[in-house]
């Protein structure tokens, strides 16, 4: 998944490696596991520090719409929904 927004790779492959496993824990196809650990890694690269991103759930839909198209995003939306919702951070 591009991005023009790249700040620092540390835990892309954290983010990545746990999107791609909370789908498939799901039963979700591969092929959309990876997608969410591809848009999970995209989150996190665009961040600086460690664990300074929040998911948003609405935020990473509208991320995989424009990258996947409407099925992969219709098929992560009931995982995405039962995400927490967080209080905003405000670093």
């Amino acid at each position: 998944m591009p991005t023009p927004d790249a700040v620092d790779p540390t835990g892309v492959g954290d983010a990545l490696r746990s999107g791609f496993l909370a789908a498939v824990a799901r039963g979700l196809p591969l092929t959309t596991a990876l997608r969410l650990g591809c848009a999970m890694a995209t989150l996190v690269l665009e961040s600086a520090g460690t664990q300074e991103y929040q998911i948003v759930p609405t935020d990473l839909l509208s991320r995989l719409l424009d990258a996947y198209g409407p099925s992969e995003a219709a098929a992560l939306e009931p995982m995405l929904a039962e995400l927490p919702r967080l209080p905003e951070y405000t670093g």
